[in-house]
């Protein structure tokens, strides 16, 4: 790989011309290159800032010359420095002819104050996050003289989930609690809350009718691979909501608790 150049832009445009060739020729909606690539192409290669700075990737020709690489060829950057490539999407921003050149129009009124021939807005990268929620189920919830008998829980933070078969199809509840021994409510109470009481009603509806109520629990969530702390209700809240989403987004009836 050639050398890595720790200066400046000294070397203008011209230094880049191969680098708006490239991407002026490619017919794809996003162009991906790593650094590697434009190493090659880049005469003495990329300087370090632009792999240690997000700001060297700005769309401005005015505040970053080398931009006109990219801008010149109809494209904008989105760098990923983690992963030592950069995106180049089309651009589909409208120009103002009033603007400097290169200099994109703010297509948001609030946001057009605050643009400038000199200011340069910073690069966001997107989030892709993987979560993982396994189900480990418990039990049946059944009828005793009358009464509701539910599987006990054991002591910890997290979702527990009810799944309610009957004629009318399946029907799924999610709840999240900072005691799983504690939930899901061990009795009917005709002056429970909703949405407490909804699915209390709903359990004596399903098993009177014949229908089944089975009662899963998550005591463990990872996030890209790193366990998460259930003892936050915040993260019990977010993951009882993605749930009920991709159950949901899956076609099956889901509400949260």
């Amino acid at each position: 790989m050639p050398a890595v150049r720790a200066d400046g832009e000294s070397g203008g445009r011209g230094r880049y011309a191969a680098l708006t060739t490239r991407l002026g020729a490619q017919r794809d909606a996003v162009v991906e290159m790593s650094f590697a690539e434009m190493d090659r192409l880049v005469p003495g290669g990329l300087p370090l800032s632009a792999r240690k700075q997000l700001g060297w990737w700005a769309n401005s020709r005015t505040a970053q010359p080398q931009a006109r690489a990219w801008l010149d060829a109809g494209r904008r950057a989105d760098p990923d420095l983690g992963a030592g490539l950069v995106r180049f999407a089309r651009a589909v921003d409208p120009v103002d002819p009033a603007a400097p050149a290169g200099d994109v129009a703010a297509t948001d009124p609030e946001d057009a104050p605050s643009r400038s021939a000199t200011q340069t807005l910073p690069a966001v990268p997107a989030i892709d996050a993987s979560v993982h929620v396994e189900w480990k189920t418990k039990g049946y919830v059944t009828r005793d003289a009358g009464r509701l008998r539910f599987p006990v829980l054991a002591p910890v933070p997290g979702l527990y989930r009810f799944t309610l078969t009957g004629d009318a199809g399946e029907r799924v509840y999610i709840g999240e609690s900072d005691d799983l021994r504690r939930s899901p409510p061990r009795r009917r109470d005709s002056a429970a809350a909703p949405p407490i009481g909804r699915l209390q009603t709903a359990v004596a509806a399903t098993l009177a009718g014949g229908g089944t109520v089975v009662v899963s629990y998550v005591s463990q969530a990872r996030l890209d691979g790193e366990e998460l702390d259930l003892s936050s209700r915040a993260i019990r809240k977010f993951l009882q909501t993605l749930v009920v989403l991709r159950l949901s987004r899956a076609g099956s009836v889901a509400e949260s608790l």
